[in-house]
This record gives C-alpha cells, structure tokens and sequence, in this order.
C-alpha cells in the first residue's frame, strides 16, 4: 500500500506540474480550463495518496 500512494502522490505532482505549461502555451482561456482540470485532477490525486499512507478505509474503497 505505501508504493501505491507514494506513486499517486507523485502522479499528481506531475499533473500539477503539466498544468504550468498548458497555461503558458498562449490559447487563451482553453489553456487556463486545461490547466485548472489538470490541477485539480493532480490535487485529488495527492490527497489520496495521503489518504492511502494515513490508512483511511475511503481511500481503499472499503
């Protein structure tokens, strides 16, 4: 279980990291709504992978 939340955790670090260039890429407000679903998808991510290292039940579908 702690591989699979280090890795989400670290999956989501890399959406919010995709979500910097999508905003400079200069489409407008396309690139700010990519950017924002990237970030949050990343985020919820994170949060379960800390949910998953904490043990919480939710997290495991249980």
């Amino acid at each position: 279980m702690r591989l699979a939340a280090v890795l989400s955790a670290f999956s989501g670090l890399a959406f919010v990291a995709m979500a910097v260039p999508s905003v400079l890429s200069g489409h407008g407000s396309f690139s700010w709504q990519i950017a924002a679903m990237l970030a949050c998808y990343g985020l919820l991510l994170i949060a379960g992978g800390i949910l998953l290292w904490r043990g919480a039940t939710s997290a495991r579908g249980g």
